[in-house]
């Protein structure tokens, strides 16, 4: 199951999913190792169980929210005319690595003053978006592994990934060094193989726009922190991208199951 904070816990009862209904992860040949989202569900299971846990402002509660929940606006309910921030996004893959932030000071924002959820750029393609986030350790050592995101990128941002000072598809403007740290992976931008494959290219491609960014031929064992005691950061918080959806793979699935993993990242 999923890893809970002890203490003050408030709870909410769960809400069935909808017969019928087909799931990302009903339609793959291989679960991703990890995949979150603060908003959009990919398994039957996260209908009823929390996919995020969210602490308003006005009195430092928590509580956690399914995909169903909050698709019925029920943590806006909960939330009222006021700031909200994340501190946990689930794994929906079952393997409990749950991306978090329990420094207050650093928390994504989830809402504005009013109570509105604060969309991922345009807004069009996302709902939410998340930063400066931890997940635990992985465990990866495979030479061929892939990496499927949601994101928009800002004006200014050094980090899709992160390792301690290690700068895990690091990006930057002008900038001629290599576009990961993760051996030489093929990185598409909508579909597009980035060329040259420089920081500075991965900055252009993805600045100031919604894009998916599919990594595929990650040798993860080029860096010892992830099959180590060591968690990666999720974008960085003093410049952060913004981020909806992430898929990581230790072993490189399929084609088709990485398309699949794009289509659900890019509905709306």
């Amino acid at each position: 199951g999923n890893i809970r904070v002890t203490g003050n816990l408030n709870l909410k009862p769960g809400i069935a999913a909808a017969p019928g209904t087909s799931y990302l992860l009903d339609n793959l040949s291989a679960d991703p190792d990890v995949i979150i989202s603060p908003s959009k569900i990919f398994s039957s299971t996260y209908e009823s169980t929390a996919i995020i846990r969210l602490r308003r402002t006005s009195d430092n509660a928590e509580l956690e929210f399914s995909g169903a929940e909050i698709a019925a606006g029920d943590d806006l309910t909960w939330i009222g005319s006021q700031t909200s921030f994340v501190k946990y996004v689930y794994d929906q893959s079952g393997n409990s690595k749950n991306v978090q932030q329990t420094n207050t000071s650093l928390q994504s924002q989830y809402t504005d003053a009013s109570g509105n959820r604060i969309v991922m750029g345009d807004g069009n393609t996302a709902p939410q978006q998340i930063y400066g986030m931890s997940f635990p350790a992985l465990g990866f050592t495979g030479t061929s592994g892939a990496a499927v995101l949601r994101l928009h990128g800002s004006s200014a941002f050094n980090a899709l990934l992160r390792l301690g000072s290690s700068m895990i598809f690091g990006v930057s403007g002008n900038s001629s060094s290599p576009a990961g740290a993760l051996g030489t992976p093929v990185i598409k931008i909508n579909g597009t193989t980035l060329s040259p494959y420089t920081s500075g290219a991965l900055y252009s491609a993805i600045t100031g726009t919604d894009v998916t960014v599919r990594i595929t031929g990650l040798d993860w064992s080029a860096n010892s922190d992830w099959n180590g005691t060591a968690g990666a950061w999720l974008s960085y918080r003093s410049n952060p991208v913004q981020i909806s959806s992430v898929a990581l793979y230790n072993a490189e699935p399929s084609s088709a199951d990485l398309d699949l993993i794009v289509s659900a990242f890019e509905a709306t």
